[in-house]
């Protein structure tokens, strides 16, 4: 989603005069209509549920077009979605293939749905979703797809739920209770315009706050982004160690073998080569460390595709990247120390040893 200029509102609708779907849409229709005329609004839709919703929410067990009875009955339940015309660009969810839901889709037209790229890879795979049928059930009446949206996480960040999209006049059920409006104008500026029209046509209508989207998704994201800054803290404090580790030992190894590196810089070795010497060990063990850490990588991908969102556990740019790291922080652990080594007098290192 483009949630990019995009605020929200509760609302509440009194159920005394708003108790069927099509006394909703009649108010949500004039709502839309009058604040789509305000300054600086680009488009406005209801909607039914916040971000992060989880398993609250609308979902069936769809049936497509193509299935027997028995393959439609082990169906994953989809996402059940309702919308207005202006709702996929209101919400900024692209339309990748075919059309969004217009206003000419009335509950006398033709039955029509729109479907999102999970739910046609899954069960149209390599055929063209655009006039294929879907309904809910047996009960129902088969809807003809007219479009496919991106897929979307926005009832649950850890899991792309297949939706199936209807247009809200050809719809059973109808009972937004948010409205949101895509607008270049800050919501504080835009509030006392949009109580006003909604109040205009409901009197009863309390509008107390235009909240962004950004905010409703920040507190959803809320969660994972403290893992993740956990997770970091972690890697840094992880990286530290490692340089201080791989410092102190090749430090303590150099050290260890002043004497001998003291008869090879007297009988002709270059301080290229003691360095070399001195810091091969050092780098050897870091390889072995990056090597196992890959292999654990690689053991640990399913665990690690819970705690992942668009990124494959074993990406080679992110595996690339963090090994490169890790060998040049290696190589600069080691450098420091054997160059440290290579520079030492070879008679002091002697006379010291005696």
């Amino acid at each position: 989603m483009d949630t990019e200029g995009v605020v929200t509102t509760r609302m509440y609708l009194p159920s005394q005069r708003y108790g069927t779907p099509d006394e909703v849409r009649a108010f949500y229709d004039r709502a839309v209509d009058a604040i789509e005329r305000l300054p600086g609004v680009i488009s406005a839709a209801p909607y039914h549920l916040p971000p992060g919703t989880g398993t609250t929410g609308l979902s069936s067990p769809f049936q497509f077009e193509g299935q027997t009875p028995d393959e439609s009955a082990t169906n994953e339940w989809a996402n059940w979605d309702i919308a207005t015309p202006r709702y996929f660009e209101t919400m900024g969810i692209p339309i990748v293939s075919g059309r969004a839901f217009a206003r000419t889709d009335t509950a006398d037209a033709r039955r029509v749905a729109i479907v999102s790229e999970s739910a046609a890879a899954r069960y149209w795979p390599g055929e063209e979703p655009i006039g294929k049928r879907v309904r809910i059930g047996p009960r129902f009446e088969w809807a003809t797809v007219v479009g496919v949206a991106a897929d979307l996480r926005y009832r649950e960040l850890t899991n792309n739920w297949m939706t199936v999209y209807f247009p809200a006049p050809q719809s059973f059920y109808f009972q937004p209770g948010n409205l949101a409006i895509r607008t270049g104008r800050p919501p504080s500026t835009l509030l006392s315009a949009v109580r006003d029209t909604i109040r205009a046509i409901e009197p009863s209508m309390p509008i107390d706050t235009l909240t962004p989207m950004d905010e409703l998704l920040a507190a959803e994201l809320a969660r994972p982004r403290l893992a993740v800054q956990v997770s970091t803290a972690f890697g840094l404090v992880t990286l530290a160690l490692i340089a201080v580790g791989l410092f102190g030992t090749v430090s303590f190894d150099a050290r260890q073998r002043r004497f001998e590196m003291a008869i090879r810089s007297a009988l002709g070795a270059s301080p290229h080569a003691l360095r070399r010497l001195v810091a091969g060990r050092g780098l050897r063990i870091a390889a072995a460390g990056v090597v196992t850490g890959l292999a654990a990588t690689a053991l640990g991908t399913r665990a690690l595709a819970a705690v992942l969102f668009d990124v494959a556990p074993l990406d080679p740019v992110t595996l690339a990247t963090v090994a490169g790291g890790l060998a040049l922080l290696a190589v600069l652990a080691c450098w420091i120390p054997a160059r440290r080594a290579a520079s030492t007098d070879p008679a002091q290192a002697l006379r010291s040893c005696e």
